[in-house]
């Protein structure tokens, strides 16, 4: 009767740590799935960021060589023909040019920050799981 009370008492002394334990697990377990899941969403952003930058940088390559076929032909063009529409014609693009190489380092800078941060993430999450981890094992 005696070990069998003792028996009772310790159980109800393992409910007692066990509950808030379980809890502290469930709550860490659901900030984890949500910055996995933050970080699952900051990569595709990422991708999608990096296939805008290829789908830029593949334009402003194209618009780099009509420049300088534009330029070539000017070059080989009688000199008598109106210069002034033509120098203008040629100095839009230049201009359309530069303001896209400008968008294409933005993109490339959001791009580095946007992996800073996913990298900071990565981080916190491991730290989160060896500190779950070692309480779970530290409490069982």
């Amino acid at each position: 009767d005696g070990s069998s009370q003792r028996l009772v008492n310790l159980a109800q002394q393992w409910e007692k740590h066990r509950v808030p334990l379980i809890q502290q697990y469930r709550e860490l377990k659901e900030l984890n799935a949500n910055r996995e899941s933050q970080s699952e969403k900051k990569l595709e952003e990422i991708k999608t960021l990096r296939e805008k930058m290829k789908g830029v940088a593949d334009e402003a390559r194209g618009k780099d060589e009509v420049y300088k076929q534009l330029a070539s032909e000017y070059e080989r063009m009688t000199k008598d023909v109106n210069r002034g529409a033509y120098t203008k014609r040629i100095m839009e693009i230049v201009g359309n040019i530069k303001k896209q190489k400008e968008e294409i380092d933005k993109i490339l800078i959001d791009t580095r920050d946007v992996q800073k941060e996913i990298n900071q993430l990565t981080g916190k999450l491991d730290r989160t799981f060896a500190v779950t981890d070692e309480l779970i094992f530290r409490d069982a």
